[in-house]
């Protein structure tokens, strides 16, 4: 008989707990009218959370008109059956009214009981000082409660809060790492991912008493980004810090190797790319490898890593490490100009420019020339203005003003063949400025050959050996 009993109750729970969520169902397909039917008859049959829905409708005005001494009467039949999110409903409602002490009242029930979100609420009254007198301490302690039963967003506010030792002037508040790692700990545990992105930039900045640990402040940055795209700048950042791409710049080559080793192996580009230079040079401890420099630059390349692709295609179109192959060079040159590598723009230019081993295509490299040019790279300026001084059918007329100006910033920028271009230029109309530009011209040349830029060496003797006229 009492199996069959409670049974029955079981069955009756179900069906009043249905009842709320049919409810749910018209309210989120924007029937308000319907949702207030059923929540009234869910609320007249003992459903508390139907009473508390339906408090909700006549506090909002949404489906039933607008009558808080109604919206009270239903928080507070379902507060007294024990619905906990009635009483802080009800203890919200007196607030919003200005009857402060009787809400601080029933949100301390309701917090007793163990509601967190009528802890957070009472501890606000309690730090603001508003129908009870103002009580810091008495608020740290409830918002204490509130993250301990489980509104894991108040453990967020208490990590920083002992992170940053701001409390008004509160001692418990003081910086304190431990706390700082245990509240932040559960409100990443509890989805608060901007908690997990505290936690890894306190581990990565070493702040707050926190030790500096790259690797515990990755768990929790990757934490956040896997959980939300959104949130992967931490990791993003950690990655282009410690991939090991700014470890090789800076010359830490062993340190670079291992960095990078890990990053690659994760998908990162930029670490994947260390490897291909370190291989390729024989730097950091390995062993000097072709094949695999190929290979880590073209992950690198994939990846997105524009350095990598100007690489692999200066690789290609030299046949160094691989087979030469030209149109695939050109292929990784244009896809490393489109994530604005200049250098690699200039390459191709370079490559339509001079048609040794393409088709001469003049206005291609033109494009090129001017992409590099005008964002920064001042000595792709020089054949740019070569192509200005001549001109291009209908494409693009000559212009000496501009060509001029051109070889004057490729100059200015440390170009020899700028100045020397300069140079021919005034030799009619300023012969002395000619003279000095010239031996700026041949200095800067000696410079480039004795840095080991062959390319630029050679592109100087040949445009002296050619009476500095450029042929296309």
């Amino acid at each position: 008989m009492i199996k069959q009993l409670l049974l029955l109750l079981f069955a009756l729970n179900l069906a009043l707990a249905n009842l709320t969520s049919e409810g749910q169902t018209a309210y989120d397909a924007g029937d308000e009218q319907k949702a207030a039917q059923i929540w009234q008859k869910a609320c007249e049959a003992g459903e508390t959370r139907g009473c508390v829905r339906l408090g909700f409708l006549y506090q909002s005005g949404k489906g039933v008109e607008q009558d808080d001494a109604k919206a009270s009467k239903f928080y507070e039949k379902a507060c007294d059956a024990g619905e906990l999110s009635g009483c802080d409903s009800l203890a919200s409602l007196h607030q919003n009214s200005g009857e402060h002490a009787k809400a601080a009242a029933i949100f301390e029930r309701a917090c007793e009981k163990g509601f967190g979100l009528s802890c957070y609420n009472l501890a606000q009254i309690y730090e603001a000082g508003i129908g009870v007198a103002l009580d810091e301490s008495k608020a740290l302690e409830l918002y204490v409660k509130a993250c301990e039963r489980g509104y894991a967003v108040v453990c967020y506010y208490l990590g920083g809060m002992y992170a940053d030792g701001a409390m008004g002037k509160n001692d418990e508040a003081t910086k304190n790492s431990k706390n700082a790692l245990k509240f932040y700990s559960l409100a990443c545990e509890g989805k608060i991912y901007e908690a997990c992105e505290a936690l890894g930039r306190l581990y990565e900045d070493g702040e707050a008493g926190f030790a500096q640990d790259i690797k515990v402040a990755r768990s929790y940055y990757d934490k956040a980004c896997t959980a939300n795209a959104y949130k992967c700048g931490g990791s993003e950042r950690l990655d282009e810090l410690y991939g090991g791409w700014a470890q090789y710049q800076s010359g830490q080559f062993e340190a670079a190797y291992e960095l990078s080793k890990e990053a690659c192996s994760r998908g990162v580009a930029n670490g994947c790319a260390a490897l291909g230079e370190l291989y390729a040079k024989g730097l950091g401890g390995v062993r000097q490898d072709s094949e695999l420099a190929v290979k880590f630059h073209e992950k690198a390349c994939e990846g997105g890593f524009g350095a990598s692709c100007a690489e692999l295609g200066e690789m290609l179109s030299l046949g160094r490490g691989t087979k030469k192959d030209v149109p695939r060079a050109l292929e990784l040159f244009e896809k490393a100009c489109l994530l604005w590598r200049l250098d690699a723009c200039e390459s191709l230019a370079d490559a339509y420019f001079e048609g040794v081993d393409v088709p001469q295509d003049i206005p291609k490299a033109f494009n090129f020339y001017g992409i590099a040019c005008y964002n920064g790279l001042k000595p792709a300026c020089t054949n740019l203005g070569a192509i200005y001084e001549k001109g291009i059918g209908e494409v693009v007329k000559a212009d000496a003003n501009e060509a001029a100006s051109l070889f004057g910033e490729a100059c200015e920028a440390g170009d020899a063949r700028g100045c020397l271009n300069l140079a021919r230029r005034l030799e009619n109309s300023d012969k002395k400025q000619a003279a000095v530009l010239r031996q700026k011209a041949q200095k800067l040349h000696e410079k480039e050959c004795k840095a080991g830029l062959v390319k630029k060496c050679m592109e100087f003797k040949k445009s002296t050996n050619k009476g500095e006229k450029h042929e296309f």
